[in-house]
This record gives C-alpha cells, structure tokens and sequence, in this order.
C-alpha cells in the first residue's frame, strides 16, 4: 500500500513517454526539455508573445480584446509537450497528464507576485456535457492543485457555463471573442438571498482564475466579467500554457 501511495505522489517514471524515471513533476529529462518556457518578458496582462521592441502597453492581443482580467500568468507555451500534454489529457481521457502541467503550473505562480494576493482559486466551466464525455474537467484538477498550493479556499462551482457554446478550440482565433460572450455566469448560490439581507454583500476578494491554455483570452475574459459583476475586487489568470 505504501508503495502505491508513493508511486501516485511521486510518479516513478516519466508520464509523457513511459520510459526514463520521472526527475520532477513527473517527466523525465528528455521530456521536460520539450516543455517550451515562455518568453523572458512577456505581455503582463496577457501572458501573450510580444515582438521585438513593442511596448508592454502596445499588446496587440490585449487592445484586441479589451480584458477584464488584471494579469495573466503561463507555464509554458503551448507549441511544444505542454500542448501535447493537454491534448492527451482532454482528448485522450489520461487526467493523470495534469499532475507534471499542475507541477509546472504552481513553479510559476511561486515567483510570479500577483498569486500571493489570491484569496480563492476559481476554475474555468465546463459544459455537463463535456464533463459527462471526459470524465474529468482538466481545469478543475489544475485550479485544486494550485490553491492546495497556494493554501486557499478552491471553489470549482463558482461559475457555471451558459446554453452548450462550441468549443473555442474548435472555432478560428476571429470568431472566438465574440463566441465566448456572455456563455459564463457565476452560479446561484442557495441561500444566498437569505445571507444577503442578513448579513449584507459578502466582501470583494481576490480571484485567481485557472484554466489549461489561454489562446486569445475570450474565455477567462468572460469568466472575468462575471465574477466581477458577481463582487470580486480583482481577477488574476493563470493557466498551464499559452498560445
């Protein structure tokens, strides 16, 4: 029993390939070469590449898309294994592939300033459908790992998915802004009529948002918006890789 204990805390070989022993976050050597760092200095708001000699203010993603969101932290790009990690573990039913990006994940929040200000972790919805289809919400396993981390509270139901919105990854970058519009609410809360009249609005906190990729941001924008109009003071991001 101990040995299968260790075994699922500290993975003896590498989960991406199967093959060498796993030296950190449950990839091998080879293997957490191919994970893809991003970039030294990169837009602060967004996580997003910024070109040569362009101004932090002259993010062409955030003047595209206007977030609500204050600042955004990536792991890793999403060109290399990260992708390939999250693409095996959505679609390929494998949660166990969150382990090393949860692991990459909470590396980088360590030395990125605005997680020490998050007062709870929420995760990014997912349709019952797709949940039903997965078994698993990849999200989810990501935003518990980082406020167990983080010693927060995690609240995987704070919001909720409006109607059956397509996949953002199935539509091109162009239509995806709009797409992702008014597709999140924050989820009723029973009682929580009751509590208001009792005791008043509960106080503005803090919200770290996690979710696996961020392409062009509609997503964590509207899961932004409504937590903002929900009472949150601020909403940080932070997801596994960025595109």
């Amino acid at each position: 029993m101990a040995g299968s204990a260790l075994d699922l805390v500290a993975p003896p070989h590498c989960l991406a390939c199967g093959g060498e022993d796993a030296v950190h976050r449950g990839l091998g050597v080879r293997c957490a070469a191919l994970v893809r760092p991003c970039p030294p200095a990169p837009c602060p708001v967004c996580a997003g590449v910024l070109g040569p000699g362009t101004p932090l203010e002259d993010c062409p993603s955030c003047a595209a898309l206007r977030p609500r969101f204050a600042a955004a932290c990536a792991a890793a790009r999403y060109a290399g294994l990260a992708g390939e990690l999250i693409r095996r573990a959505k679609y390929g039913g494998d949660p166990v592939l969150a382990w090393p990006l949860a692991g990459r994940l909470v590396d980088a929040l360590d030395v990125w300033s605005p997680a020490a200000h998050a007062q709870e972790v929420v995760s990014v919805p997912t349709t019952p459908g797709r949940r039903r289809e997965r078994g698993f919400h990849l999200a989810e396993i990501l935003g518990e790992s980082v406020a167990h981390h983080l010693r927060v509270p995690f609240r995987p139901r704070r919001l909720v998915r409006v109607g059956n919105p397509a996949p953002q990854a199935a539509l091109p970058r162009s239509e995806r802004r709009s797409a992702a519009r008014g597709t999140v609410a924050m989820r009723p809360q029973p009682g929580w009529t009751r509590a208001l009249l009792r005791r008043g609005p509960p106080r503005p906190r803090t919200v770290l948002l996690v979710d696996d990729v961020l392409t062009t941001g509609a997503t964590a924008d509207a899961c932004a918006r409504a937590l903002l109009a929900g009472g949150a003071a601020c909403v940080f991001v932070a997801v596994a890789a960025r595109a």
